[in-house]
Parts: C-alpha cells; structure tokens; sequence
C-alpha cells in the first residue's frame, strides 16, 4: 500500500486556500525524490474572492465591495472561473508528484476526485462526477481545478456545506443591472450545498475526517500525518505576499483595460450567460445549445427575440455584420461553459 502525506490545516487565513498547496507543489517539484504524494484538507473562517489564471480581474471583481468589506482577492494558478471561497467549504488538495504538462488535466481529475464523489455517496447523495465538477443531480456541490507546478500535479476542490449567495453575487461585477439580477436568480438552482441537500446543519471537521477515510480508501493509500516543513513555511509567506500585489492580482501587463465590462459567466458546466454589446444590447442565457432566453434592448433588432429556444449551431450565418458578430458569440461562450 502506497504512503502517502497527509496535511490537515485547520481554520486557515483565506488567502491559504491558495497558496499553501502552491507551497507545497513547489516543494514537492524541489524533492522528488525525499517526498510523497499529498493530500491537504483546510477550512476557513473567511471569504476570499479567487479568479482563474486567465481571467481580467477589472472585468471580474466587484472591487469596490470587496474593499468596503474587507474581502481579499487575488488570482490562483489554476484555471476556471472566478469563484468566491467561504466558511461553508471544505477544501481539499491533491499534490501528485512527477505530473507535468503536458498533461490532460482529465488523467488528474480521475484520480483525486474518487475520494469526494464517493464520500457524497456515501451520505445518501445521487452525486456524479463530470469532468471536473461533482453534481448532486445537476446542481453542482463541488467545483475544482488542475494544473501543473513544475513537476508536480495539483487538483484542487471543495466540498460546499454551505454557501452565501447574496455575498457571492456582491462581490463579482457585472455590465448590467439585469444581468446581475439574472445570475442571482440562477445561482442557488444550481449551485447547492450539504446543508440544503441534508436538510440540517454541517459540522466542518466531521466532513473533513469522512473525506479522508474516502480518499484512502480510493485511492488505497495509507496516510502519514505531517506539518509544514520550514521551507514550505517561508516559501507560503513568500506566496501570500506575492499574491496580494498588483502584478499578480491585476496582471497590467496583459489586462490594461480597467473598464472592460463582462460579456459571459458560467453559473455551471452547460450553461452560462452573456452580454453583447456590439452595435445593440443583449442579454442572452445559454442552456447546453440551447437558448433558453433571449432579451434584446433594442427595438431595431427585437426580432432576434425569435431565436429564443432555437439551438445556437442551427442559426444560420448572417450577410449583417454586426448580426454575424452576435451569432459568433454565441458559439464561442457555447465552449466556455463546456
């Protein structure tokens, strides 16, 4: 039976979420050959806005609310879309040595995510795995991402116990007033949580000691219960410091447009919502292929509000340019929500 590392942090500084499994990827890429793999499983006491590795924090983050209630945000090394992390999560990290790209990030999932789905099931949940989300049915209770640092593989996830959706939309920026509202009343259809799925309270540190027995029994390890090395320690500093500059939240250098309103988000995988603004205005909800809603605010072109329902590859191309444009948006955000 393969030993494994076991980290169990508990009540962690928000920003934690984010760079102690940082830490602990580059010291496992810096000794090979001394470590093992890792499991670390955390909770917080705090919220912390995190936006994928790609994205334009000006267009994602309502920054403005985030600093009138002190609530940090910064950038993972993860992909994905922006996400807010709270007191009603349970975080788990999987550090796998000697992965690196490239890599398909499915080989990852597969792996780490055996441990949480089983645990859902084990409570009575129809939970389901797909690709990097767990469902329970098709509301999502567990969102993760993977990547690479250096030589090393990292999923990360959550298991949500419970979530504060008011919060979460007041800390994401939107381009309209409607569209925020629209998320909002999405958001809690498709997103849940133990509490809700249970129908009682969760005690944190229950979930944590169930998910580790899930994860050994999965992955047929058995775990070796450690501390942060001294190197891991300074080089977490390091990393909390790092990820609260301007460089690395806002990325200047590639995002200079600090105007730049959001055109799409992701509520979950297969359907998402987007704002077009290219000669008139819209708001348009994306459901699969489908459209499952279609607002146009101008008159000039409320015959577009025909659309609604039709699949977006059955809508044939268009001799208007600005009405092309609209199509070709919304095949491209179709792949965003995939």
């Amino acid at each position: 039976m393969a030993k494994w590392r076991l980290l169990r942090l508990d009540r962690v500084d928000p920003l934690w979420t984010q760079t102690v499994w940082h830490a602990t990827a580059l010291y496992t890429s810096e000794n090979l050959d001394s470590t093992m793999n890792t499991l670390i499983i955390e909770f917080t006491d705090g919220k912390l806005v995190s936006c994928g590795q790609s994205q334009n924090t000006y267009a994602e983050v309502n920054i403005d609310y985030c600093k009138e209630n002190d609530i940090p945000f910064t950038r993972r090394m993860t992909g994905g879309g922006t996400v807010m992390l709270d007191e009603g999560q349970v975080f788990y990290h999987v550090i796998l040595k000697g992965y690196h790209f490239p890599l398909k990030n499915k080989i990852l999932y597969d792996k780490a995510l055996k441990g949480p789905l089983q645990y859902l099931r084990s409570l009575g949940l129809d939970a389901n795995q797909d690709m990097n989300d767990i469902f329970i049915g098709d509301r999502k209770i567990s969102g993760n991402g993977a990547g690479s640092i250096e030589s090393t593989g990292v999923v990360c996830g959550n298991i949500i116990t419970d979530f504060d959706y008011t919060t979460c939309v007041e800390t994401l920026k939107f381009p309209t007033t409607g569209f925020k509202h629209r998320f909002a009343e999405l958001l809690p259809y498709y997103i849940t949580n133990l509490k809700r799925e249970l129908g009682k309270d969760i005690n944190r540190e229950e979930v944590a000691q169930d998910i580790i027995k899930h994860f050994k029994k999965t992955l047929n390890v058995e775990f070796k219960k450690d501390e942060l090395t001294d190197w891991e320690i300074n080089k977490l500093n390091e990393l909390n410091e790092q990820y609260l500059t301007e460089e690395w939240i806002f990325m200047p250098e590639y995002f200079k447009d600090r105007k730049k309103e959001r055109e799409f988000i992701k509520v979950t995988r297969g359907l998402g919502i987007i704002h077009f603004t290219e000669g008139f205005e819209a708001d348009v909800i994306i459901r699969g292929k489908q459209i499952s809603q279609i607002d146009i605010f101008d008159s000039e072109y409320e015959f577009l509000n025909n659309l609604d329902g039709q699949n977006i590859f059955e809508i044939k191309p268009f001799q208007d340019t600005i009405l092309e444009a609209f199509r070709k948006k919304l095949v491209k955000y179709y792949y965003y929500t995939q």
